[in-house]
């Protein structure tokens, strides 16, 4: 299984201790700290951590997916490797500027709107790249925090430690793993039936979508309504725009109010309740 490739604040990754894992091998929590990184040529690698080898009697080993190609929009498998006291370990491609996470929250430079459309599509396209895999991959763990930045400050999706393989064709089943995920960004059809297919992750990128245009906290203990999809789509339905945008970057009139426009009506078409209402990644 991979090793998660995300700290809770940033991109920085460092190897953990024997201490820090539990009896299978397993990080007890997200590592802090700064990246351990290694030098290839040109290239920054950053090392994820440690990981859990699978058992062979496991019998859902084989749902695990082995991201190997290189795709321009996640964050890429460089190799795997074991140190000297035989931990395995994961090299990743190095993401130094921080998660999409940290921009939202950032109180010294919002991100721009033709920049948040850039990450929109970037991280559809990583997403839809998965469903697309044969067999589709379902990622699992769609959120701001595991969106990340490249030395280009390019967007990509990191952390496959959730990662599945389901059926061809998209369809619904059910797969013996608990369900898993962030709070906040977890389809609810799939927590309640623990079925699992393509179109949770549309869920969970319809919540990012949300958060993308509005920077606003995915689940707000202190509003009235906790969470992003219930605050945000009756104002999506009523075309109240303004009201759910990033008030720190005014809309100008034209091209950019208009895109953000339809990047909220898909983003309430993600987050629709019933599965079946919600769109494929590669259709908008």
């Amino acid at each position: 299984m991979f090793c998660s490739s995300a700290t809770a604040r940033s991109s920085r990754r460092r190897t953990a201790s024997p201490r820090e894992l539990d009896r299978e091998g397993q990080p007890r929590r997200r590592l802090p700290g700064t990246p351990r990184q290694r030098h290839a040529g040109r290239r920054q690698e950053a090392v994820a951590g440690f990981f859990r080898p699978r058992r062979r009697q496991d019998p859902e080993r084989d749902r695990h997916p082995r991201v190997h190609d290189r795709l321009p929009c996640i964050v890429n498998l460089v190799g795997a490797g074991r140190d000297s006291a035989g931990q395995s370990f994961l090299v990743m491609q190095l993401m130094p500027n921080g998660s999409l996470r940290d921009a939202l929250r950032s109180h010294s430079a919002a991100p721009s709107w033709p920049r948040r459309v850039e990450i929109a599509l970037r991280v559809a396209r990583a997403v839809a790249s998965l469903h697309g895999a044969s067999p589709p991959v379902v990622h699992r763990d769609v959120k701001s925090e595991n969106v990340l930045f490249d030395a280009a400050w390019d967007a990509r999706l990191a952390d496959f430690s959730l990662a599945v393989r389901v059926g061809g064709g998209g369809r619904t089943e059910p797969i013996g793993l608990p369900p898993a995920g962030t709070i906040g960004y977890l389809d609810p059809s799939y927590t309640e039936s623990k079925l699992l297919s393509p179109k949770n992750d549309v869920f969970s990128f319809g919540v990012l979508l949300l958060e993308l245009v509005s920077s606003r906290k995915v689940m707000d203990v202190d509003s009235d309504t906790c969470s992003i999809v219930a605050w945000a789509v009756p104002m999506i339905r009523a075309r109240r725009y303004d009201e759910v945008v990033d008030r720190r970057v005014g809309l100008s009139a034209g091209t950019e109010r208009s895109a953000v426009a339809r990047i909220l009506r898909v983003a309430a078409r993600c987050a629709a309740e019933k599965a079946e209402e919600r769109p494929g990644m590669g259709r908008w």
